[in-house]
């Protein structure tokens, strides 16, 4: 997670219901989620659970990379 910087206006949080909020963060990476100082949590959980997920390592993984 990143901070934005002060001279800069970030998009919407996302995790707010109604887009009144604007984001103070945003996601690692190329995904590009944001949030607002609410919801700085929220976010670190959803990082959390993709590097979660892009660490396993399938049945279907092994028989696609692990012949080459």
């Amino acid at each position: 997670m990143k901070k934005l910087k002060e001279n800069q206006l970030g998009p919407w949080c996302g995790f707010c219901a109604p887009k009144t909020t604007r984001a103070t963060h945003r996601e690692n990476g190329a995904r590009g989620m944001f949030c607002c100082q609410n919801h700085r949590q929220e976010l670190k959980d959803h990082e959390r659970e993709i590097g979660q997920r892009e660490e396993r390592y399938t049945e279907a993984d092994h028989q696609t990379w692990g012949s080459l």
